[in-house]
């Protein structure tokens, strides 16, 4: 098959605000991503991907471009099994281990560096400066705080969190590497941290959501100190991040998280 080559698309197995996931055979899937996705995007998602599985993160192989009528897509190995985030209900008592391997498999990816990816510090300051809700003086702020932060030649996945990652009979994968970037491994944590404290990933109506809410809280915690742990790194450092990580938040629209983005941001202007 070549780049570019017209499939026929198996069943739908998920969907997402970007793309849909289709079977192909028992090995293969077809992330399709919505219609006026630009082609530019999808042949940069295409070769993140293919950098990251040859570089030996447990990531999917990346096998090729393809296109549905009007749609583009790309074709994964298929990454049997469930995605993390379904411990919030069915399985808390299993809440302590997998927010421990969530810990442990993002140490591992900030042991390793992938030439040829995106700049974190560039990319930041392009969402910051697209964001249409805060003021300029906020994106100023926002931006100043970037520059006065240590930049890096680390493997960062860029939306890391429990729904991206694919637990399976051989083991964890993890997957949707559109964003990575090379950069500083503690603003990758300090996304992970943002969307496992404040994010939508969890957010459901009632006395289910105060209960994920209140799970979260305690698996964002053992998350935490384990990656501390295993890195050596520093909670104060982290936190220093957290203003910058909002304000690019806040390019992507997530209605349901703009409140509280917009706290966080304004808190960050106030220091």
């Amino acid at each position: 098959m070549t780049p570019g080559s017209h499939i026929q698309p198996g069943p739908k197995l998920a969907e997402g605000m970007t793309a849909d996931i289709h079977a192909l055979d028992s090995g293969r899937v077809l992330k399709l991503f919505k219609a006026g996705r630009p082609a530019s995007s999808v042949d940069r998602e295409y070769d993140i991907s293919r950098k990251v599985h040859e570089a030996g993160v447990a990531a999917p192989a990346v096998y090729d471009i393809a296109t549905v009528g009007d749609r583009r897509g790309i074709i994964y190995e298929r990454a049997g099994g469930s995605p993390m985030a379904d411990w919030q209900l069915a399985l808390p008592w299993e809440l302590v281990r997998r927010a421990r391997l969530l810990a442990r498999l993002q140490a591992n990816l900030h042991a390793v560096t992938v030439s040829g990816l995106p700049s974190q510090r560039a990319e930041l300051e392009r969402k910051i400066r697209a964001a249409h809700l805060t003021s300029e003086p906020q994106k100023e702020t926002a931006l100043r705080l970037l520059h006065g932060l240590p930049d890096g030649n680390i493997l960062c996945h860029g939306d890391f969190h429990p729904a991206n990652v694919i637990l399976g009979r051989n083991g964890p994968l993890i997957i949707d590497w559109a964003d990575a970037t090379s950069g500083h491994p503690l603003a990758d944590v300090a996304r992970t941290s943002l969307l496992l404290r404040h994010g939508s990933l969890h957010s459901r109506p009632g006395i289910r959501r105060v209960a994920i809410r209140w799970i979260a809280t305690l698996f964002h915690r053992f998350y935490l100190r384990r990656y501390l742990r295993l890195t050596g790194a520093d909670a104060s450092d982290i936190e220093k991040w957290h203003t910058v990580i909002a304000a690019a938040r806040l390019n992507e629209g997530i209605i349901a998280e703009e409140k509280q983005l917009l706290s966080i941001v304004s808190a960050g202007g106030s220091h």
